[in-house]
């Protein structure tokens, strides 16, 4: 009985690893804390546009009741990231000078490839989701910047 519990959760993970992106209907939300301060980032494919090639992206980030920001955009599919761009980067992980990670999210290994910017001191990690963004910051200026990491993804 246990054989088929594990069989039945391995294949359940690797159709959550399945996805395809981008296209309407994905979704990311990110969160990151900065001076005891819960922001979350919310990221979504909300149309798409055959002429142009292109997706509507809607992006929304709070704190709280407050909305920081709350934008739509329209962004060709050259600019996303694939799981044949994605695939490429994993590949070529340490080519690259990143480090490879496994992360998990809502219970989903996933591989991953984590790059720092010296300069910036900053790191940006790249894997199999939606977006392609593990985690990313941004910066507020100042010296500070909000380290946003997935919490939850289709």
């Amino acid at each position: 009985m246990h054989f088929f519990f594990i069989i039945f959760l391995t294949l359940f993970s690797y159709q959550a690893l399945a996805l395809n992106f981008p296209e309407v209907g994905n979704y990311a939300r990110y969160e990151a804390i900065l001076h005891g301060k819960k922001y979350e980032m919310k990221k979504a494919l909300i149309d798409y546009n055959s002429d142009q090639d292109s997706f509507t992206q809607a992006s929304k980030m709070t704190t709280g009741d407050q909305v920081l920001e709350d934008s739509v955009y329209q962004i060709g599919r050259q600019w996303f990231y694939t799981p044949e761009k994605v695939e490429s980067v994993l590949k070529n992980c340490l080519r690259r000078e990143g480090a490879p990670e496994k992360i998990e999210i809502s219970g989903v290994l996933i591989s991953a490839c984590t790059f720092h910017n010296m300069d910036a001191q900053l790191d940006y990690t790249i894997g199999m989701v939606p977006f392609g963004q593990l985690r990313f910051q941004l910066y507020l200026g100042r010296s500070e910047f909000l380290d946003f990491h997935l919490v939850e993804f289709n």
